[in-house]
């Protein structure tokens, strides 16, 4: 049994993060997103794992090398393309690596997940035991809201999916049973069923558009479970997505020992202060917040629910909530950045500016003192 984990995407709805990693190396709860899905597959004794790649992904093989940190062999698929116009798309990366590789009934995963509770074998056991074409792993939302982010299912009583919706609106939903991008994909489906359909369609991105496509004529089965699933497709998600792996992991107060933490400072769980990490006097950390390696928080500031990547440097008395700031970022004195902002590499805030709610701001950006911005902020 074999796993393909397609990590193609370019995330450019994670922008301005991604314009420096690939989507699957940004950080969920200290590690990157891709090591979670790799600890899942290798829980399940699956040692064959083929990732599949765009051109510009290089660093992620760099990254993870041949897997054996994670007791798996890892394979690397790069995508046919020229250049960025003619892109595969998932169905079509797929495709690509099963030409190569050859059709073997396969856990497909979209790369970008982040998944705990669901048991990969009890879900194989499953799908054979249907003898379904392929089987989805369904994860119920507990806000209605989220249906219109992605694909759902209806399901009879024997679990077989009679209906498939890509991202409905909430009124026309026929449930809130989320396909969650873990799919098993048998031998023949993969070998006829995808080719089939690309070459009748001309379609080759959405996976959510082949289900809706076949949920008719193939045998689909829906696999429920239950425990914490999310992705890092915006920032509301991908913050939403790492609380939630802080909490079930059940991570306390992690300080790397040689973190210098002021005796008045307050870290309040769940919280991880990286190697090199200063925070200051007065200031407060948490909860469901994460500073890499070598980050400063000044005197008096505070950082709560947040990611902030290595070398990221706080003056004091600035405020920063429920946002993600990339490496290098400098903010002076009193700044503040509120809900669900993404500042990018070495942006550079003045004292007193202020970064409104929902903004990004692009890498290298200098913003003056006492500054007020919102929206999207590009420098050329």
């Amino acid at each position: 049994m074999r796993a393909i984990i397609l990590a193609g995407g370019y995330g450019s709805r994670l922008q301005p993060l991604t314009l420096r990693i690939p989507k699957a190396l940004v950080s969920v709860a200290g590690e990157p997103v891709l090591a979670h899905l790799l600890h899942l597959i290798e829980k399940a004794q699956i040692s064959k794992v083929v990732l599949s790649l765009n051109k510009n992904q290089e660093p992620i093989e760099e990254f993870f090398g041949d897997g054996s940190d994670f007791g798996i062999d890892l394979e690397y698929h790069y995508e046919h393309s020229e250049s960025d116009l003619d892109k595969p798309g998932a169905v079509g990366a797929l495709n690509q690596l099963v030409q190569e590789l050859g059709p073997e009934e396969s856990f497909v995963i979209g790369g970008d997940n982040t998944v705990y509770g669901l048991d990969l074998d009890k879900m194989l056991a499953y799908h054979r035991q249907k003898h379904a074409a392929a089987t989805l792993a369904l994860y119920e939302l507990s806000n209605p809201r989220l249906v219109e982010q992605y694909g759902v299912t209806k399901t009879d009583a024997e679990g077989r999916i009679v209906a498939f919706q890509e991202k409905p609106s909430v009124k026309e939903a026929v449930s809130k049973q989320a396909s969650t991008a873990v799919y098993i994909m048998g031998e023949t489906f993969l070998r006829k069923a995808i080719p089939d359909y690309i070459a009748s369609t001309g379609k080759a991105d959405r996976i959510g558009d082949l289900w809706h496509h076949y949920v008719k004529t193939q045998e689909l089965y829906g696999f429920p479970f239950s425990g914490v699933w999310g992705d890092t497709n915006s920032a509301e998600s991908y913050l939403d997505t790492h609380m939630r792996v802080m909490e079930h992991r059940q991570i306390g107060t992690v300080v790397d020992p040689s973190a210098q933490i002021d005796a008045s400072a307050k870290l309040i769980a769940p919280v991880i202060i990286g190697p090199g990490c200063i925070v200051g006097a007065g200031a407060a950390v948490g909860p469901f917040s994460t500073l890499e390696q070598g980050v400063t928080v000044g005197n008096g500031a505070s950082v709560i629910r947040s990611i902030l990547y290595p070398g990221v440097q706080l003056a004091e008395k600035t405020w920063v909530e429920d946002s993600i700031l990339d490496q290098g970022v400098l903010l002076g004195s009193g700044c503040r950045v509120e809900k669900q902002s993404m500042l990018g590499e070495n942006v550079q805030l003045d004292a007193g500016a202020r970064v409104l709610a929902q903004s990004k701001i692009w890498p290298n950006a200098n913003l003056s003192s006492d500054a007020v911005v919102r929206g999207c902020v590009k420098f050329q």
